[in-house]
C-alpha cells in the first residue's frame, strides 16, 4: 500500500475541483458515487487524505471541513466506510441530490456555512427517505428504503443551470 500511495501522489499532486480548480477543502460537500466497490471504495480514504481532509468523520468535526456523502450501487453494505462517510444516499441521485442541496442551503442561511451545520445535517437528513447516517442507523441489520424517481422533470436543482459529471457542486 505504501508504494501505491507514493505513486498515486506523484501522479496526482493535488485534488481540486474539475472546473474551478479550487481545493477540496473549499467545497461544502464532497460526494462519491460508488459503482464498483472493489475498485472505488478503497480510493475514498486515499482521496480524502490526499486532499488534506481528515479521513475519519470524528476528526472532521471542526467546522472547516466539507460534508462527505457517498451514494451509488456499491454503497450497500460498505461497513468499513462507516467511520469515513458522514451520510450515505440510497436510491437515485436525481431524487436525493436536490433534497441534499436544499437542506444545505437552509443550514447555510441559518448558520453561515454548511460545515458549521454538519451535525444538524447528519441528524436531519436521515429523517428523509434515502439518507442514512451510519452512526445513527445500523442498516446492515435492516432494510434501507431508497428514494425513487417517477418523474425526472421534477428533479431540478435550484441555482444550477444543469448537472453533469463535469460540474463542481
Amino acid at each position: 500500500v505504501q508504494g501505491f500511495e507514493s505513486a498515486y501522489y506523484k501522479r496526482f499532486p493535488s485534488l481540486v475541483g474539475f472546473l474551478s480548480l479550487h481545493s477540496w477543502e473549499d467545497f461544502d460537500i464532497i460526494g462519491f458515487s460508488l459503482a464498483i466497490s472493489v475498485l472505488e471504495v478503497p480510493e475514498v480514504p486515499l482521496m480524502l487524505k490526499r486532499a488534506g481532509i481528515p479521513v475519519m468523520y470524528r476528526d472532521r468535526m471542526e467546522s472547516r471541513y466539507p460534508l462527505i456523502v457517498a451514494g451509488g450501487v456499491a454503497v450497500e453494505g460498505q461497513a468499513y466506510l462507516d467511520n469515513v462517510i458522514d451520510l450515505y444516499m440510497y436510491g437515485l441521485g436525481e431524487r436525493n441530490l436536490p433534497r441534499l442541496v436544499h437542506e444545505c442551503f437552509r443550514v447555510q442561511a441559518d448558520l453561515g456555512s454548511v460545515s458549521n451545520g454538519r451535525e444538524r445535517l447528519c441528524q436531519t437528513l436521515p429523517r428523509l427517505q434515502g439518507f442514512v447516517n451510519p452512526r445513527l442507523y445500523r442498516y446492515r441489520h435492516s432494510v434501507v428504503s431508497g428514494a425513487w424517481v417517477s418523474d425526472f422533470e421534477g428533479c431540478d436543482i435550484p441555482g444550477l443551470a444543469h448537472v453533469s459529471p463535469d460540474n463542481d457542486l
